[in-house]
């Protein structure tokens, strides 16, 4: 299976997220998506999805688009939004299958 490029990508209902790459699940090596939802609010909040669930394509007014489609590559990270709060390991949220 090919790599995620990380950046921006559109739900297909709309919603923009920013990638910020694969990872293994700790339990069962499964390749997991990292991403954080697009502008400043729940900036912080960082999700993951099986990557297999990632690629998935839908029927759509009869066509198969793909669930997540590539918008554009994040060039900077300060091009990212800036969490409103400093860093801190216990004041972060890592949701699985959000």
């Amino acid at each position: 299976m090919d790599e995620i490029q990380t950046g921006v990508y559109q739900h297909h209902q709309g919603q923009r997220i920013v990638v910020l790459g694969e990872v293994p699940n700790d339990e069962t090596g499964e390749r997991m998506v990292l991403y954080r939802p697009e502008g400043k609010y729940d900036a912080c909040l960082v999700r993951s999805k099986p990557k297999t669930e990632f690629l998935e394509t839908i029927l759509l007014g009869g066509a198969q688009i793909p669930q997540f489609k590539f918008i554009s590559p994040v060039n900077e990270p300060t091009q990212s939004a800036q969490c409103s709060q400093p860093y801190e390991p216990d004041g972060c949220s890592f949701n699985s299958r959000q």
